[in-house]
C-alpha cells in the first residue's frame, strides 16, 4: 500500500515494564537462555523482529497495537551485545510509567544509561533508534564469523542484508520458550481467568434476567457493558480483541463484528454468540460461549450437544508427550462429521501470558504445519469447535485450556504423558444441551468441570456479594447423576454462609 495524506500517524506509546511477579522470570534470564541456543546453533546474533518476543524477552508491555500490549520495536541479541530499537528512545528511556504496577523507568528496567548506552555495565541493554537497525545489521553481518539468526517470518528488507553463507533462517528460539509458561505464569493465568470467569458470569445473569423481563439489549449494548465489568477486575488492562457478540444468523458469521448497521436485538427467540477475553497483567484471556434465553428447537440443541462432545472429546483427551495438536483436532469434530456437520475454522491456538491472545507455534487444527511444534507441558490452548448455519444461528464453545503431566496406569517405555486442565470457569448452557446425547464419559466429564466451576467461582462471587449470579451458577452446575449430589460439598457450604449472612 501506498500512504498519502491519510497515513495515520504511528504508534508511539510509554514502555512499561512488567514486575517480575507477573514475568516470573528476570529478562537477563532469558537472554541467557537464548544465548545458549546461539551458541548451540553455532550463531553469533538473532534478529527479534516479532513484536511479542520482544515484549516478552525484556519483560516489556506497551500499548501500540491494539487490544495487545506491544510497542514498536525490533532487538538483536548476540553473543556480549544485547540491543533494543525504539522509535524516541531516548524520551522512552526516562519517562515514568503509566501503569500503577511498574516502580521503574525503562532505563533502570534494562539497566542501561538515560542516552541507552551502558558506559561499562555488564548485563544491560542498548537501546538504539528504530531506524538505525538495517545499518546494524549490514555491520553485524560483514564482521561476523558465523550465522545470523531469522525467524522464518522475518521480513525482507533484514534478510537482503543477510549474506546467504552466513543465513540460518528457522523458527525463533524464542518462539516455544514464550509459549511452555514458567510456573509464575501459569498461576497468573490460571488467576486471570478465574477473574475473567467471574466478570462474564456476572454479566450473562444480568443479561439473561433482563432478556426475559422484556428489557432491550443489542449485540453492541452487551458487548459495551461486559467490557465496562471486565474493566472493573483486578490488573484488568483492556480486551484481548474486539468482542464478537452474535445474536441469530450474526452469529453464523465466524468473526463477526458487530455495527450501527448489523446490530441486533438480543432476545428469546434467537442462540447468542459471545466471544470475549481480557488483558491482565498475569495472563491472557479468550472464552466462548452459545446461548438461548427462551426455548430453542431441536435441530439448534442439537447442533449444541454436538459441539459440547466435541470439546468435552478433546479435553479429556491424554497423549504422549511429542504429539502434535493436529493428531488431537478430530476428536473435536467427530460427532459432527457424523451427522455430516462441518466448522472451518481450527479447534484452538495458543494463548499468550499478557500478550497475544493467538500465540504460537503450537495449535490444534487439521493441517500441520511446516513450523508446528509438540504441544508441552506449560503451554495454554484454546478448545473452540463449533457450528454455524447461514442465515440463522452460531455455535461456538471456546474454553482454555492447560497442557500438563498427567499419571497414567501405565508407563510404556517411561514415556510421559499430558493432558489439558480446564482454566476457563463458566457452566455451559444447560437449556440447549440434549442430555439424552451424551454417553457416560461425557456426564462424567461435565460433572467435573461443573464442579470445578462451582468450587472455584462460587466463592468468588460470595466474597463479591454477587448473590444472583451464586443462584445463576448453582443452576448450571447441578450434579447430572441426580438426587443427593446437587452441588459439591464446597459449593453446599458456600450457600450456606450466604443465608447465615
Amino acid at each position: 500500500m501506498i500512504w498519502s495524506t491519510t497515513r495515520p500517524k504511528r504508534p508511539n506509546t510509554i514502555i512499561n515494564a512488567l514486575p517480575r511477579e507477573f514475568a516470573g522470570k528476570s529478562w537477563q534470564d532469558k537472554i541467557r537462555d537464548v544465548r545458549s541456543e546461539l551458541i548451540r546453533n553455532n550463531a553469533d546474533a538473532f534478529i527479534v523482529t516479532s513484536l511479542d518476543e520482544i515484549a516478552w524477552l525484556y519483560n516489556l508491555r506497551g500499548n501500540d497495537v491494539p487490544y495487545n500490549p506491544f510497542f514498536l520495536s525490533y532487538a538483536i541479541v548476540e553473543r556480549q551485545k544485547i540491543r533494543l530499537y525504539l522509535y524516541e528512545h531516548e524520551k522512552k528511556l526516562t519517562s515514568r510509567p503509566t501503569d500503577r504496577q511498574t516502580k521503574k523507568n525503562l532505563y533502570e528496567h534494562l539497566n542501561t544509561g538515560r542516552d541507552g548506552q551502558c558506559h561499562g555495565k555488564s548485563e544491560c541493554v542498548e537501546v538504539y533508534s528504530y531506524d538505525d537497525l538495517l545499518k546494524d545489521v549490514k555491520e553485524i553481518s560483514y564482521r561476523s564469523q558465523n550465522k545470523i539468526w531469522i525467524s522464518h517470518r522475518c521480513n525482507y528488507a533484514i534478510y537482503a542484508l543477510i549474506p546467504p553463507a552466513k543465513l540460518l533462517q528457522t523458527m525463533s528460539p524464542i518462539s516455544v520458550m514464550k509459549a511452555v509458561k514458567n510456573d509464575v505464569e501459569r498461576k497468573g493465568m490460571e488467576n486471570a481467568n478465574i477473574r475473567d470467569s467471574v466478570a462474564l458470569i456476572d454479566f450473562i445473569q444480568k443479561l439473561e434476567k433482563e432478556v426475559k423481563d422484556g428489557r432491550r439489549w443489542t449485540e453492541m449494548s452487551a458487548a459495551a457493558e461486559l467490557e465496562k465489568v471486565r474493566r472493573r477486575q483486578k490488573y484488568n488492562r483492556g480486551l484481548s480483541f474486539r468482542t464478537i457478540s452474535g445474536s441469530g444468523p450474526n452469529g453464523a458469521i465466524i468473526h463477526y463484528t458487530v455495527s450501527n448497521i448489523t446490530d441486533r436485538d438480543i432476545t428469546t427467540r434467537d442462540v447468542y454468540l459471545l466471544d470475549s477475553g481480557g488483558q491482565y497483567l498475569d495472563g491472557t484471556t479468550d472464552i466462548t460461549r452459545t446461548f438461548h434465553f427462551g426455548t430453542p428447537t431441536s435441530y439448534e440443541r442439537e447442533c449444541y450437544t454436538r459441539v459440547l462432545m466435541g470439546f468435552i472429546d478433546l479435553a479429556r483427551r491424554r497423549w504422549p508427550e511429542g504429539t502434535m495438536g493436529s493428531f488431537l483436532d478430530s476428536f473435536a469434530r467427530q460427532h459432527l462429521w457424523d451427522v455430516g456437520l462441518v466448522y472451518l475454522h481450527g479447534t484452538g491456538h495458543g494463548i499468550g501470558a499478557y500478550l497475544s491472545v493467538h500465540e504460537g507455534p503450537s495449535a490444534l487444527t487439521a493441517h500441520m504445519k511446516k513450523h508446528d511444534v509438540p504441544l508441552m507441558d506449560g503451554m495454554f490452548l484454546s478448545d473452540e469447535p463449533g457450528f454455524y448455519e447461514d442465515g440463522k444461528f452460531g455455535i461456538r464453545l471456546e474454553t482454555a485450556l492447560m497442557v500438563q503431566e498427567v499419571r497414567t496406569k501405565y508407563r510404556y517405555k517411561n514415556m510421559r504423558f499430558l493432558s489439558f486442565k480446564p482454566v476457563t470457569l463458566v457452566p455451559f448452557e444447560t437449556n440447549l444441551i440434549d442430555y439424552s446425547m451424551l454417553n457416560r464419559g461425557h456426564i462424567e466429564y461435565l460433572n467435573y468441570y461443573n464442579r470445578l466451576c462451582s468450587d472455584v467461582i462460587g466463592p468468588e462471587l460470595l466474597r463479591l456479594g454477587k448473590y444472583d449470579a451464586i443462584e445463576w451458577l448453582r443452576k448450571r452446575t447441578i450434579h447430572l447423576s441426580g438426587a443427593a449430589k446437587n452441588s459439591s460439598i464446597l459449593f453446599i457450604f458456600v450457600l450456606m454462609l450466604y443465608f447465615v449472612l
